[in-house]
């Protein structure tokens, strides 16, 4: 086997603990086959096939947080605030309580955040 395999299977584990060891040598077989060598003997199909299914598996906690800080900054709240809002959203917390708590700038009625290069209503993220 590939040690490169042994590195990626390693790798999927640690940043996918919800993954079964099953899923993980999967995995690293498929980035293995798909992205690192396709013309390896141990892969028996052709790259456009591998990790076709990965749409089909629900996405770590940690990739949608980094997909949700990503859009949170692009709104003009600071990357801080952003990573704060996106951990608020994931563990399902009070937006409105949170930003009383962070003393944010956010109006009180309309729950409009403002940042310093733009403006995000908490309400819409409910």
């Amino acid at each position: 086997m590939p040690a490169k395999v042994d590195e990626l299977f390693e790798e999927i584990s640690k940043k996918n603990p919800e993954y079964s060891d099953a899923q993980a040598w999967a995995t690293a077989w498929s980035v293995y086959c798909k992205y690192v060598n396709p013309g390896s003997d141990h892969c028996h199909l052709p790259p456009s096939e591998y990790l076709k299914r990965c749409a089909m598996y629900k996405p770590s906690k940690e990739v949608e947080r980094l997909t949700l800080v990503a859009a949170l900054s692009k709104t003009g709240v600071s990357r801080t605030v952003s990573k704060d809002i996106a951990d608020a959203i994931l563990r399902k917390r009070d937006l409105a309580a949170l930003a009383v708590q962070k003393k944010w700038p956010v109006d009180p009625d309309s729950l409009v955040l403002t940042g310093p290069q733009g403006r995000l209503n908490l309400n819409m993220l409910k």
